[in-house]
Order: C-alpha cells, then sequence, then structure tokens
C-alpha cells in the first residue's frame, strides 16, 4: 500500500511540475498581456510601446540597466506565451563578450549547463576583436547557448542590431501555452 502511495504522489507531482510555466522576474509567463505588463511596471518597468500582441517595456534586468524586453502574447487567446530582452547595444566585441559571458553563467548557476551551445565564427578571425565583432554583424558568427527545460526554453544569443552594433539577447519561451496554442490548432486539422 504504501508503494502505491508512494507512486500516486510522484505521478502527481511529476504531473503538477509539468503544468507550471516559466518564469520571468519571478512572475509566471501566463494570463493576459495587460495582467503581465501590470505586474512588470510594478517590478518598475516602463511600457514604451505596443504593436498588436507585443508590448514593449524598459527597466533593469539581470542587473543591466535599460534593457528593453517584449512581452508576446499569442494571437488567439492573447496569453503571454514568451518574454524577450534585448541587452545594451555593443560596439566591440570584447564587451558584447562579456555581456554573454556573464548572462551564460548565471543562467548555468540557476537552470544547469546549456545545450546545445554554439560559438562559432564563420571563418578566420585571428584573435583580433575588431574582426571578430565585424563577423557578428555581418552575420558571419553564431553565438548561443540554449536552456531546455520541462516548463520552457530559454535562449541567449547575441545579434546583430545595426550596421556596427551588437546586442545579447535573452528569449522566454513558456511550453505549456505554447502547447496550448498548437493543442487548439492542432483540433482544426
Amino acid at each position: 500500500m504504501k508503494k502505491c502511495i508512494l507512486f500516486l504522489f510522484v505521478l502527481l507531482t511529476t504531473a503538477l511540475m509539468a503544468q507550471q510555466n516559466l518564469t520571468f522576474k519571478g512572475i509566471e509567463i501566463d494570463g493576459p498581456i495587460d495582467k503581465f505588463v501590470s505586474e512588470l511596471e510594478d517590478e518598475g518597468f516602463e511600457r514604451v510601446r505596443e504593436e498588436e500582441g507585443v508590448v514593449v517595456m524598459m527597466g533593469d534586468f539581470a542587473g543591466y540597466s535599460n534593457c528593453e524586453v517584449a512581452v508576446i502574447s499569442s494571437e488567439n487567446d492573447g496569453v503571454v506565451d514568451a518574454v524577450g530582452v534585448m541587452f545594451h547595444k555593443r560596439e566591440e566585441w570584447s564587451v558584447i563578450e562579456e555581456d554573454y559571458n556573464s548572462l551564460k553563467s548565471m543562467l548555468t548557476v540557476k537552470y544547469g549547463r546549456p545545450f546545445p551551445v554554439i560559438e562559432e565564427f564563420h571563418g578566420r578571425t585571428f584573435d583580433d576583436n575588431k574582426i571578430k565583432f565585424s563577423f557578428l554583424t555581418s552575420e558571419r558568427c553564431k553565438w548561443m547557448s540554449i536552456y531546455d527545460m520541462d516548463r520552457g526554453r530559454i535562449e541567449l544569443f547575441m545579434q546583430q542590431t545595426g550596421k556596427e552594433e551588437a546586442a545579447v539577447v535573452l528569449n522566454y519561451y513558456d511550453y505549456k501555452n505554447t502547447n496550448d496554442v498548437r493543442s487548439s490548432a492542432m483540433d482544426d486539422l
């Protein structure tokens, strides 16, 4: 009998954990976009602009000031299913690499080792930071770490933002809400 109860407890705990949403700043990535945005405003973020299904905000995140945060909801039901953060725009390889490595280190402590990790140049750089940065801004390198969990996926990467600038980007994707939208679409088929 004890084994049966223990088995049911483990099964129930696993099922409840699978239903949890990924969090951003301790806030579940779930619910109506207006509610999520309001909670971020309570955390000190300011609304900058809105487009259909996306609210862009500015605020401090992970020790960086004035980050741009995009809260994204599904078109079908307006439920938040992703959040993206763009950190400071940079013009030097050593500075953006430091941002990336610092965030990667913090994420790894919290979520475990990323997989896959892709950190490569497409061509020879000669260990020259100017050349490395030019590879990044001409999309000839890929720097990305992915944290895949039961609740969702976190992607950390470097991205070109202008002709001579780039930024580190951090995206949070909640699996529960994404799967709910997909399941609804599948019902239509």
